[in-house]
């Protein structure tokens, strides 16, 4: 570990909301490149975990989003975030809303709507979950993006909520939106 790394986490471990902080892990990034002032990033939210700074944490994960610059970066750093306010924070909404978008950012990523799935599953709230779905198709900025929305939806109506009806509306309304969709 380089030395600009060591003083870098200690900035940001020390107050994760500062400027310092900030002008640190920008200068890392500009030394070492944004993957190792993400990783300075990650071990100082680790430290502040290990001590109970939640707030920190939360802190270090906004400085982690911004130093992720591709998609896939990006909705890795929210499906950690995610986790954290589901596990940490017990803030379920913070954790779907982080979950969906990271869903939206890596479409390829299924585990992410598993994980939004047992949030819901652990609050009995699938009609809640299938209107969520419902808004995200809405907004969908094409058919491939709406379809997967939609193939979602039939799951949760068909292994779920036991809608067979409903389930079956969903697919179709997936397969209008993508005819090669395989999940619908």
């Amino acid at each position: 570990m380089s030395e600009l790394t060591e003083r870098t986490q200690a900035a940001v471990g020390a107050d994760p909301g500062s400027s310092a902080a900030a002008g640190a892990l920008d200068g890392l990034s500009q030394a070492e490149g944004p993957a190792a002032a993400r990783a300075a990033a990650l071990a100082a939210r680790k430290e502040l975990l290990s001590r109970g700074n939640h707030d920190g944490a939360e802190a270090v994960f906004f400085r982690e989003l911004a130093l992720a610059a591709d998609p896939t970066t990006r909705a890795g750093v929210l499906s950690e975030m995610a986790r954290f306010y589901r596990d940490f924070k017990r803030d379920k909404a913070k954790a779907i809303d982080c979950f969906l978008k990271a869903f939206e950012m890596d479409t390829t990523r299924m585990e992410i709507l598993e994980e939004v799935g047992q949030i819901y599953t652990a609050k009995e709230s699938f009609d809640d979950l299938v209107s969520r779905l419902r808004d995200e198709a809405s907004k969908a900025p094409d058919g491939p993006t709406a379809a997967r929305w939609h193939a979602e939806m039939a799951d949760v109506y068909f292994k779920l909520l036991d809608r067979p009806e409903e389930a079956l509306r969903s697919a179709l309304d997936a397969i209008r939106f993508d005819a090669a969709n395989a999940r619908a």
